[in-house]
């Protein structure tokens, strides 16, 4: 969601459900619009546990200037495992 302070509030989880995955990670298929886009690319912090709730480290959550959203691991993951996410994203518009 947008706020007054020209920010989004990225809040969600993302669940592997596609098998096993190599290090490295996973760009969404589709771009989101333009008025989510920051105007530099952004990267934070986010949790990754096991379908059995164990923690297994942390995954960056990232948004670039073309509207893809990002999810880097560094290590394989396992069908199953949640990746959650809890960002403000400042999108630049405001000098």
């Amino acid at each position: 969601r947008h706020d007054v302070e020209d920010n989004v509030h990225w809040v969600g989880e993302i669940s592997q459900t596609t098998g096993a995955a190599g290090p490295s990670g996973a760009t969404c298929i589709a771009a989101v619009p333009t008025n989510y886009r920051p105007k530099v690319n952004y990267a934070a912090a986010g949790s990754w546990i096991s379908s059995t709730s164990v923690a297994k480290g942390s995954v960056v959550f990232r948004v670039n200037t073309d509207g893809t959203v990002l999810l880097l691991w560094p290590s394989a993951t396992a069908n199953g495992d949640r990746f959650s996410f809890n960002v403000k994203v400042p999108l630049g518009n405001i000098a």
